[in-house]
């Protein structure tokens, strides 16, 4: 059994075990306050900086979010552009269309109209061999009258020539004759000129004077081969032509103009010549 003196003995050594206990829990909990203070500034300033980086981040989102939509918006217009042209295009085409097929439409009339034209120019140039036809036969008939009758286009023509001629001022050297060069012609007749001069008539004699025989005559007149052969015959430059008809169309006369042609018939000049030089 312990003694008094024993117990009074433990009683500094339990206070001494307090205060180190007391001691060693101070300082333990100081230690642990700054291992989690420390720890705990630690983690809150990692903790700010990649909240700002996230922030950062998410502001950069953001920023590109705004520019995507922007973006969107620019091409949502200009699909929207290009949805209404596209549109205009349609209609533009639809119209274009539109005006193609009237166009077609009136190509094909005028194809109709054209060939309607031809066929009547064919009946017209048929008419006109047949009108031909006739007219050579009235010739015919003409000729055979005239053979009966005295009437002789040539004979007409020296004696309307010969009249003229002297009313005009013109002397006549020789009493016309005809000229055998390539082909008749039926009157020449050397001349001498109101102003003194020497010249050749050369007259073309038809019963009938159309406008194919002003220009075969005038043909024949423009030939080099022709006025050679005349010279070579003794007419030279320069050269009166003449055109004489017992029937002469009222058309010729124009065209003669134009030509230089002088142009006869039973009643006098028509149409009044120019020299070839």
């Amino acid at each position: 059994m312990a003694t008094p003196v024993n117990a009074e003995a433990r009683e500094p050594r339990e206070q001494i075990r307090e205060v180190a206990l007391q001691v060693f829990q101070e300082q333990r909990d100081a230690l642990w306050r700054e291992i989690v203070e420390g720890e705990l500034g630690r983690l809150r300033r990692t903790f700010e900086a990649e909240f700002r980086q996230v922030w950062r981040a998410i502001e950069a989102l953001t920023e590109a979010q705004r520019r995507s939509e922007a973006r969107l918006s620019r091409l949502e217009a200009t699909v929207q552009a290009l949805a209404e042209a596209q549109q205009r295009a349609e209609e533009r085409l639809s119209k274009v269309e539109e005006r193609l097929s009237r166009l077609e439409a009136t190509v094909q009339a005028l194809a109709e109209a054209q060939q309607r034209t031809e066929e009547a120019l064919a009946r017209l140039a048929e008419a006109q061999q047949h009108m031909e036809e006739r007219l050579d036969q009235v010739d015919k008939q003409l000729s055979t009258i005239g053979n009966i009758l005295g009437l002789d286009a040539e004979g007409d023509a020296q004696e309307i020539l010969t009249f003229i001629l002297e009313q005009k001022g013109y002397r006549l050297l020789t009493p016309p004759h005809g000229l055998d060069i390539d082909g008749e012609v039926d009157l020449v007749v050397p001349v001498k000129t109101p102003e003194g001069g020497q010249a050749w008539i050369v007259l073309e004699a038809k019963k009938r004077v159309r406008l194919k025989e002003l220009r075969r005559w005038a043909k024949r007149l423009q030939s080099e081969a022709f006025l050679r052969r005349l010279k070579k015959a003794g007419v030279a430059k320069p050269v009166i032509p003449y055109l004489f008809g017992l029937r002469v169309y009222a058309v010729v006369d124009t065209e003669a103009r134009k030509l230089g042609i002088g142009v006869l018939d039973p009643d006098g000049e028509r149409v009044a010549p120019r020299a070839i030089r």
